[in-house]
């Protein structure tokens, strides 16, 4: 049985998998929470996520458009050696056939991760992870209480960071938009510290609060939109828009598109996929996110995925993110 077990803590797993496990399949209906273990487990497979060749992000819809490329990249070997991470992002039932079919490649020098937050348990790609020894299923429902406390001590505690009550209370409050905002809380308390630290509440809100800047979201969507020399001009008419808080809210926005994409390609219609969001999405803001998730085809979305990540690792790596590198990723223009 190679369901992680209950008293497990998921984020343990992800940040040092066990050498006797080869690939790990992240399914449930909190997407946010399948990214980030999906994050944490690619930066300990592969920490150079910009090498080309001991990375692979292959999409759903490429499986669907041609079956024979899965076999053909968990085949290959990478010219230099090393362990090569291979990520399959937006699966479902229907491409588990073709994926079941090359499970015994992933090895010593081959992870296979895949990100499937609608899957169910009564998918074959399941059952295939959940009898093998050498693979884990990780389970990613939404999470509160106890649970959440533990999720969020965690990562505190990844970054020697400890919160008083009142802190504690702040950062749930960000998980209440989402898990992936208390994530990226966390992060941005990390930076704030600057290294081992016990905050206050007090702290703890003074430091959020340029995380949750009320044009942010507005920003974004003009970035994604293709009208970037826009958003640029009002980011500077505005006090406290810091260039890594608005690369994660778009990463966050990115990834909601690609849920929604997902879920109108299985037939949901728009006010139930809207629903299904995590969080969900604003009636304000349906106009503009659909007509995004109608401009924006699949390839696109893949190549703000890589823009984005790499500006989000430049972040970790250096602790800032130099303004003439941000403005020039947003005026490079994309197929949009």
């Amino acid at each position: 049985m190679t369901l992680l077990a209950r008293n497990t803590n998921p984020q343990t797993f992800c940040r040092q998998p066990p050498t006797h496990v080869h690939g790990a399949l992240l399914y449930g209906s909190d997407v946010e929470q399948v990214s980030i273990y999906a994050d944490l487990l690619a930066q300990a497979i592969c920490p150079d996520r910009q090498d080309p060749f001991l990375i692979e992000q292959i999409y759903g819809h490429q499986l669907k458009d041609d079956p024979s490329l899965l076999p053909q990249v968990m085949a290959s070997r990478p010219l230099m050696g090393g362990r090569r991470l291979i990520w399959l992002r937006e699966i479902g039932d229907s491409h588990a056939a073709g994926i079941v079919s090359i499970l015994d490649y992933a090895g010593a020098d081959t992870f296979l991760l895949i990100a499937a937050p609608e899957l169910k348990k009564t998918s074959a790609l399941y059952k295939a992870f959940e009898t093998a020894t050498h693979l884990m299923v990780i389970a990613c429902y939404e999470q509160e209480g106890a649970a959440l406390n533990t999720t969020l001590l965690g990562w505190l505690k990844a970054e020697k960071l400890t919160l008083d009550a009142d802190g504690m209370a702040a950062l749930r409050d960000t998980a209440s938009h989402g898990l992936q905002q208390a994530r990226q809380a966390v992060e941005k308390l990390a930076l704030y510290a600057g290294g081992a630290a016990s905050l206050t509440g007090a702290e703890v809100r003074e430091c959020l609060h340029l995380a949750h800047h009320d044009g942010m979201d507005d920003l974004a969507y003009a970035w994604l939109a293709g009208q970037a020399a826009k958003a640029l001009q009002a980011r500077a008419a505005q006090a406290d828009m810091p260039a890594p808080a608005l690369v994660r809210t778009t990463q966050n926005l990115l990834l909601r598109i690609m849920h929604a994409k997902t879920l109108l390609a299985e037939g949901k219609d728009r006010k139930v996929a809207a629903k299904m969001l995590k969080p969900p999405l604003f009636f304000k803001d349906e106009n503009r996110f659909y007509a995004l998730v109608q401009k924006l085809s699949w390839q696109d979305l893949q190549r703000w995925s890589g823009v984005l990540l790499a500006l989000d690792t430049s972040v970790k790596r250096q602790h800032i993110l130099d303004e003439l590198v941000f403005e020039q990723a947003m005026l490079t223009p994309l197929a949009v």
